[in-house]
């Protein structure tokens, strides 16, 4: 047998009386429900038809100048300043600063009327609005069917 080497620490006194209850071995992750975030919130994602999938690009956005109001650039109308003046750039591709209208007159208005076009290209001064004008009178013409045709008649060589 073997001696009793006596210990260099006192021993331990509980100031307890009764001892505790025994704590239930569970990680963390079962204690919130499980690993996955729906069944740790209780999501249900059964009523989900197909797999989750990420949000489907729409293409580009871009805030009218007018309105305020964001839109896919398909259903907006891109000018550029061009000496001066405002031209419309519809196959947007002239160089320099673009801005972006609805095609609505209203837009038109509200822009011309708040300044918003020399704000938006970045340019010091007035800039004449003529051309995006024409472009709405001649474009809205034709969609409320008048009858007038803006095309010059052109003449083929024989």
């Amino acid at each position: 047998m073997r001696p009793v080497r006596a210990s260099r620490c006192p021993p331990r006194v509980s100031s307890r009386r009764t001892p505790l209850p025994p704590v239930p071995r569970t990680s963390r992750a079962t204690a919130l429900g499980g690993w996955w975030p729906e069944q740790r919130w209780g999501l249900d994602l059964s009523v989900i038809d197909g797999a989750v999938s990420a949000p489907q690009y729409e293409g580009p956005v871009r805030t009218c100048i007018g309105c305020r109001k964001r839109a896919s650039v398909s259903e907006l109308l891109r000018v550029v300043a061009v000496e001066g003046r405002v031209v419309v750039d519809e196959r947007r591709r002239m160089p320099g600063r673009g801005a972006w209208l609805h095609l609505d007159p209203g837009c038109l208005t509200t822009a011309s009327r708040r300044r918003a076009f020399p704000r938006a290209l970045r340019v010091s001064g007035v800039l004449a609005v003529d051309g995006v004008e024409e472009y709405f009178d001649r474009r809205l013409g034709s969609d409320r069917g008048d009858k007038t045709d803006t095309r010059k008649s052109r003449v083929l060589p024989r």
